[in-house]
């Protein structure tokens, strides 16, 4: 799974995209296949066809593996949540178990979240 965008290249990236909507997964589709035709259409030797092998291939990668772990920890979270919801307990511990075998390790995220609660107590403790 890919390194998560840290929140300020992230908002970076947003300032420099502008409005507007994400693509479609069918869009997505479409310029993956346009790539693949600039690649095996012998365009790939020019600027543009170097571009799209070096810079737009790996975007388009890091965009899929994004989209399979959001799938990953949706699915995830709702089964808890509706194990839950049908009488049974699960654990926080199962879930981030369930995550982990499916290659989701989010240890320093609960390490980061942990960092953040404790140091809002402390500020709330001593205003």
């Amino acid at each position: 799974m890919p390194t998560p965008g840290a929140p300020d290249l992230l908002a970076e990236l947003a300032a420099l995209l502008g409005p507007g909507k994400p693509a479609s997964p069918d869009a997505v589709l479409n310029v993956a296949r346009g790539l693949a035709r600039v690649a095996r259409d012998g365009d790939a030797d020019g600027e543009f066809g170097r571009r799209c092998r070096t810079e737009l291939a790996p975007v388009l990668l890091r965009l899929a593996a994004a989209e399979a772990e959001a799938a990953v920890l949706r699915t995830a979270v709702a089964r808890h949540i509706a194990a839950a919801d049908h009488g049974e307990d699960p654990a926080p511990r199962d879930l981030l178990a369930d995550l982990a075998g499916k290659g989701i390790d989010l240890g320093d995220d609960i390490e980061l979240a942990a960092a953040v609660l404790d140091a809002e107590s402390r500020v709330a403790a001593f205003g």
